[in-house]
C-alpha cells in the first residue's frame, strides 16, 4: 500500500508523525508545520517563491 504524505510548503519536509496545518491560497491547499505559522503571518515576503502570486500583494512596510 502506497501512502501519500504531504509536505511542508516552506520546508519541503514531510513527516507523518508531525502535524500540519493546511491553508487555501488561490483556490489551491498548502501545508505548513505550526512552526512556520509566524512566517505566514508576520513575514509573508519569506513565501514569495513558493506561493504564486504573492508578489502582488502589499508587503509590512510598503505605504505606497
Amino acid at each position: 500500500m502506497v501512502e501519500n504524505f504531504f509536505t511542508c510548503n516552506y520546508c519541503d519536509q514531510s513527516d507523518p508523525s508531525i502535524p500540519l496545518l493546511l491553508f487555501k491560497y488561490q483556490r489551491k491547499q498548502y501545508w505548513n508545520y505550526p512552526k512556520h505559522l509566524p512566517i505566514l503571518t508576520h513575514t509573508l515576503v519569506q513565501m514569495d517563491a513558493r506561493l504564486p502570486g504573492l508578489e502582488l500583494i502589499s508587503h509590512p512596510g510598503d505605504h505606497s
